[in-house]
């Protein structure tokens, strides 16, 4: 609500706010920032999608074989289609509260997610990055190899 409030009374006139309340709101923000890319292993989940691409590009960016793992992951894959569409279909969404608004992105990122290792043929789990040794990639690094 910092941030929010802030950013509300910098709009209708930036000289009404002061700079600690500015400086709140900016560390709020880099704190928040922080604190979800630690919590949630952002990096972790980067550098093992990135590391597979390398040691797979011909699924990663050809797409190779994909119409095969569609066809082999039919149900699975038309479970989470319908999980979608059900879901983008609920006539509810201006009476969830936040914390069921929160659950569906979840299981909306969840199901994106399962689709798309599924046609990918991304395999790795968590547990058997989280247990090997796990290659960290700079971005320029990756992009580089790529190429």
């Amino acid at each position: 609500m910092t941030v929010w409030g802030t950013g509300k009374k910098i709009h209708r006139d930036s000289f009404d706010v002061s700079m600690k309340e500015a400086e709140t709101a900016a560390l709020t923000v880099v704190d928040t920032f922080y604190q979800t890319r630690d919590a949630c292993k952002f990096e972790k989940v980067r550098d093992d999608g990135w590391n597979w691409c390398l040691a797979n590009p011909q699924k990663c960016l050809y797409l190779k074989d994909a119409e095969d793992r569609i066809v082999e992951n039919m149900l699975p894959l038309g479970g989470k289609v319908l999980d979608l569409f059900k879901m983008f279909m609920r006539d509810d969404i201006g009476c969830s509260t936040t914390t069921e608004q929160i659950r569906e992105l979840s299981k909306t990122t969840e199901d994106i997610g399962e689709i798309t290792s599924l046609i990918l043929g991304f395999d790795l789990t968590w547990e058997q990055s989280e247990n090997g040794d796990r290659v960290h990639l700079p971005k320029k690094v990756f992009k580089n190899k790529i190429k």
